[in-house]
């Protein structure tokens, strides 16, 4: 099924910021159209945990995906970023995850390399044992 999102407007709701241990803030994603579609984090700084979990991540309810509102998420959240003074933002994929992959090359994202990640992550203790890396220069 082909959807249109042009017909929609996308607006990014922030749900909360956090500070510790490096600013993160959530947005509900918003679709005119459908409501909640999902959430999108931002996270600011380098810490060595943003590696990992990179500076952009997002989740789409199941009923939604495939209808590009991760990659439309991702341009707002970028928008946030340069606000705030960010140039470049990592996003990292489940390696098997190839939607998310597809977003970060609809983005124009830069694959940098497949790095393991370390026992002492938490998202190894969920269960997690790779990720992609890319780089996004923020528009």
């Amino acid at each position: 099924m082909d959807w249109d999102l042009a017909a929609e407007t996308v607006r990014l709701q922030l749900m909360g910021r956090s500070e510790a241990p490096y600013p993160d803030y959530r947005y509900q994603i918003v679709s005119s159209a459908q409501g909640v579609v999902g959430e999108i984090h931002l996270r600011i700084g380098n810490a060595r945990t943003l590696c990992y979990e990179g500076n952009i991540g997002y989740y789409i309810l199941p009923a939604y995906r495939g209808r590009g509102y991760a990659t439309e998420a991702c341009r707002k959240v970028a928008l946030e970023a340069g606000r705030l003074g960010v140039t470049r933002l990592i996003i990292t994929t489940d390696p098997a995850n190839l939607p998310s992959r597809r977003v970060c090359q609809k983005l124009g994202a830069v694959f940098l390399e497949e790095v393991r990640v370390p026992r002492s992550s938490p998202l190894y203790r969920q269960g997690e044992r790779k990720k992609c890396r890319y780089m996004w220069a923020v528009p």
